[in-house]
C-alpha cells in the first residue's frame, strides 16, 4: 500500500485525519468528518486526551483566544469555562501544569483588567494604603518566604525556570524606565 504524501502535518507525526496548526502547537479542523471536534494530540498521563500542550496556555494570536485543554474550544477567558468540566480555575492550572499565577485570559483582556486595576491604584489612596503593607512584604523577600512554606510540596522545575525569567525580564524592563527617565 502507497504511502500518505508528507504534509507538513505529516511530518509533525500528527495522524492523516488531523490537521496540526502551523505552529505545531494545537490542532485544527475537522476529524473524521465531525465539524468542530479535534483529535487529541497531547495526553495526561491517565489517559485523558488534551487538546493543547501540557504546561503551556495556547493562544491563536489571530483571534485573540485561548484554548481549553479539554474540550478544543476557544475562548477569551477559560475561568468560568472550566468549571463546565468540574474544575475551578486553580484546579485546571493544577491539572493542566499552569503556573498559578498564569492568568487563562486572552491578551486583551489580560491587558484591560491591568489598565483597569492601574486605573483604581493611581485613583485611590486608599487603596494604595491598603496595599502597602504587602508591597512591603514583597519588596523584603518576606512574601515569597510566606508563599513557599505554605506550600506543601516544591514547585516544578519548570515553573521555577518560568518564574525566573518573568522577574529577569520585569527587572530589565525596571532598569530600562529607570535609565529613561534620567
Amino acid at each position: 500500500m502507497a504511502q500518505p504524501a508528507r504534509t507538513p502535518d505529516r511530518e509533525r507525526g500528527a495522524p492523516a485525519d488531523v490537521r496540526v496548526h502551523p505552529s505545531g502547537d494545537h490542532p485544527v479542523g475537522a476529524v473524521d468528518g465531525h465539524r468542530g471536534t479535534h483529535a487529541h494530540l497531547w495526553a495526561l498521563p491517565d489517559g485523558t486526551g488534551l487538546h493543547a500542550p501540557y504546561g503551556r496556555l495556547v493562544r491563536d494570536p489571530d483571534s485573540d483566544r485561548v484554548c481549553c485543554h479539554l474540550c478544543g474550544r476557544w475562548f477569551r477567558s477559560l475561568g468560568s469555562h472550566v468549571r463546565r468540566h468540574g474544575l475551578s480555575a486553580a484546579d485546571y492550572r493544577q491539572v493542566m501544569g499552569l503556573c498559578r499565577s498564569r492568568p487563562l485570559t486572552a491578551g486583551d483582556v489580560s491587558a484591560a483588567i491591568s489598565r483597569r486595576q492601574a486605573e483604581a491604584y493611581r485613583a485611590h489612596p486608599d487603596l494604595r494604603e491598603r496595599l502597602a503593607a504587602g508591597q512591603q512584604l514583597a519588596r523584603s523577600g518576606q512574601l515569597a518566604w510566606r508563599a513557599r512554606s505554605a506550600l506543601d510540596v516544591e514547585p516544578p522545575a519548570e515553573h521555577s525556570a518560568v518564574r525566573s525569567d518573568t522577574l529577569r525580564r520585569g527587572r530589565e524592563t525596571r532598569d530600562r524606565q529607570r535609565e529613561a527617565a534620567l
